[in-house]
């Protein structure tokens, strides 16, 4: 955790912070929760370009002293990623933050705050985080006053770059239906539904929390999720708390707990996690199988629709298939407006081009030159004439500004030129 203290001095007119993390990040102003978002900056190569975001902390800071406090977790940037037990650090070592905070004063006079020596590094209470392993939460940790060495790292500023990710929130909220006592004396949380997201609980005692897709024979099961097993474990303090994952994410519909304690399914709820996408596409009929199936087609893509379009959200991979994005591509678009978000994925396919010939690889984000699998020169025309179908799609939308148009189509250019020269 990362702490910096603001002094303001005056009556404030507004204020705004400019923020980046290395890897996912979530950002406090005197213990308020500043982004009301999760997993920044998102999943991108973070050897091209670096987003860093924007928030009005107009209303979050009083005259006087304040105290922004940033957590950082490992998230896609340091965290073990890819399948077949994954690497660890594709993108760096350390964890890094930076950050600028202009405030501008009713007088018209302005003060720029940011990322120096005079921040202050302390442990956090996030023991140990990742997008696969799950996070370990020590509540007992959260005032604690050991401080940890600052290192000032020297990044190159002309790869920060304003956001395209859009906003990753919690767009749905469920109570468990039901809970299951299993032949295995296992106490199982049923939320009826498969999403992605974590789950609330309100807990005075310790918990732990695995999650899963399925039952086998009436027990709990997840061995589909290969060593992405961890789930959630929660340290109490001994005081009642509201509790949730930080720097992880789960794709499950039930819920493992074990929980020293009676268990209240009023103290439990899913939060279903995703890119802020508006809906635009609603069929219903007159047949319940027809509509159940159109609602599993729906919440496939929210679930998978996680700041890049993921093969599955719930083993260890959570990979930008280029393949899978294609083929789902068209009823994406009858869904919901996906073109800034399609938007942002085809940046970064462009990037993966620029230094590859124009091939296109398997997965976007690559996890760097450990896995190189060029999807353009495997499957030559046809993943080009799928390419060129969907960019001229989502390319077609007005919301796109015509810089980056400009930049896709000369990506299909270097795909076209690596095809022809096979």
């Amino acid at each position: 955790m990362i702490n910096k203290s603001i002094r303001v001095t005056k009556n404030i007119k507004n204020a705004r912070l400019y923020i980046c993390g290395l890897g996912v990040y979530e950002a406090y102003l005197n213990k308020q929760f500043v982004n009301n978002e999760y997993l920044m900056p998102g999943f991108h190569c973070y050897n091209d370009y670096l987003q860093y975001q924007t928030y009005d902390v107009t209303s979050y800071l009083k005259r006087g002293d304040n105290l922004l406090s940033v957590y950082l977790g490992n998230g896609w940037y340091r965290g073990r990623l890819g399948y077949e037990g994954g690497f660890e650090k594709i993108f760096g070592d350390d964890l890094a933050l930076i950050f600028e905070m202009y405030i501008e004063y009713v007088d018209g006079s302005e003060i720029v705050f940011f990322s120096d020596e005079s921040c202050e590094v302390r442990s956090a209470p996030i023991i140990q985080s990742g997008i696969y392993d799950g996070e370990y939460y020590d509540a007992n940790k959260e005032n604690s006053s050991m401080k940890l060495p600052l290192n000032i790292i020297e990044i190159d500023k002309r790869k920060l770059f304003p956001r395209l990710s859009l906003p990753i929130n919690i767009v749905e909220k469920r109570k468990p239906l039901k809970i299951i006592y299993s032949s295995n004396n296992e106490k199982i949380l049923d939320f009826g539904q498969n999403i992605t997201g974590w789950v609330e609980a309100n807990v005075d005692r310790d918990i732990h929390m695995y999650f899963g897709e399925i039952l086998q024979d009436g027990c709990f099961y997840n061995e589909n999720y290969r060593t992405a097993t961890f789930g959630y474990y929660y340290k109490s303090d001994g005081v009642m708390r509201n509790v949730r994952p930080h720097f992880t994410f789960y794709g499950f519909r039930y819920v493992k707990i074990i929980y020293d304690g009676e268990v209240n399914l009023d103290s439990f709820q899913a939060c279903l996690l995703t890119s802020q996408i508006d809906r635009i596409g609603f069929i219903e009929t007159g047949n319940n199988k027809v509509n159940q199936l159109i609602s599993n087609v729906y919440y496939s893509q929210v679930d998978n629709f996680l700041d890049i379009p993921t093969d599955c959200p719930q083993r260890d991979e959570r990979l930008g298939w280029t393949g899978d994005a294609q083929v789902f591509s068209d009823t994406a678009c009858y869904n919901s407006d996906v073109s800034a978000f399609y938007n942002k994925y085809l940046f970064d396919m462009y990037n993966e081009q620029n230094k590859r010939n124009g091939s296109v690889p398997n997965i976007i984000p690559t996890l760097n030159p450990r896995i190189e699998n060029y999807a353009g020169n495997v499957l030559e025309e046809n993943i080009y004439k799928k390419a060129e179908k969907l960019k001229e799609m989502l390319m077609s939308q007005d919301s796109s500004p015509w810089q980056m148009r400009l930049q896709l189509y000369l990506g299909m250019y270097l795909c076209m030129m690596e095809i022809c020269t096979i």
